[in-house]
This record gives C-alpha cells, structure tokens and sequence, in this order.
C-alpha cells in the first residue's frame, strides 16, 4: 500500500495529465485532442450538442466546457465578463471547438445584438433544457463562431 504521502502525489500527477488535456467540468484544460476538419454546412447536423469544449489562446491553449448552439446556421457560445478565458479571446480570436470529438477551427466574434442574446437562451432551453437567470441574461457575453 502506498503511503499517503505518495497516493496523493500520484493521484494529482494524474489529474494534472488529464487536466492539461482536457477541461474536467469547471477546470480548464491545455490543448484539445481530435481530428481537425471543415467546419461543417450546417451546424445543426450535430445535434444533440452535449457539453462541448472551446480552446482558446493558441499559443499556451486553455480550453473549457461550454454549452453552444446554433442559430441561422451560424454556431453561438455565451459566457460571463468574468470568464476567465474571454479576455484570451478578446486579444486572440482563433479558437477551436471540438464537438463530438471532432475539432473545429473558428474565430470568435462577439455580438451586442440583445435580441440575438435572446434567441441563443431560447435555443438553449431547447438544446439543454437549461433557462438563464435575469442575472445571466443581464452579464451574458455572446460569441458567433465562424469561420477563419
């Protein structure tokens, strides 16, 4: 038997493996793994979404699950001011979304629409049947991903 000591390094020797590949709920992560491809002619194709991945910051990837969906075939993300990985893709666009496994290479472009912002929570209840708080609404950044 290892000694606590050893069990617990090797036990944050493993999460930090994974945690550098992958975001693991609220951890992010490093660098997506998955085949890259064309984003494809219609998003919707991909239904049912799923938790999804978005990596940011190209040059030291940092990469977190989003929740996204589709609106006039163009695919939407939204997060908080606060998000840690907003001001990365303020200063550097390129992102990659992987869905399904697959990875996507886009570019983020954020909207002040609010009937946009709207439509995206209204899609999201249908996606995820999941519906914002006054305060989510209020905060909401929201990211069109299109491509490069």
């Amino acid at each position: 038997m290892l000694a606590t000591g050893k069990r617990g390094a090797l036990c944050l020797a493993l999460l930090s493996c994974v945690v550098a590949c992958a975001p693991i709920g609220p951890l992010p992560g490093g660098r997506l793994r998955g085949e890259v491809t064309r984003p494809p002619t219609s998003w919707d194709m991909l239904r049912p979404y799923g938790t999804l991945q978005l990596e940011t910051r190209p040059n030291a990837p940092y990469s977190v699950n989003v929740w996204g969906t589709t609106l006039d075939n163009e695919f939407y993300v939204a997060c908080r001011p606060t998000s840690r990985w907003l001001p990365f893709v303020r200063k550097t666009p390129r992102v990659r979304l992987r869905i399904h496994g697959v990875l996507y290479e886009l570019r983020a472009i954020q909207s002040t629409d609010p009937i946009l912002l709207d439509r995206y929570f209204a899609a999201l209840l249908d996606d995820y049947a999941w519906s914002p708080t006054d305060e989510d609404r209020a905060e909401a950044v929201l990211l069109k991903l299109v491509r490069p």
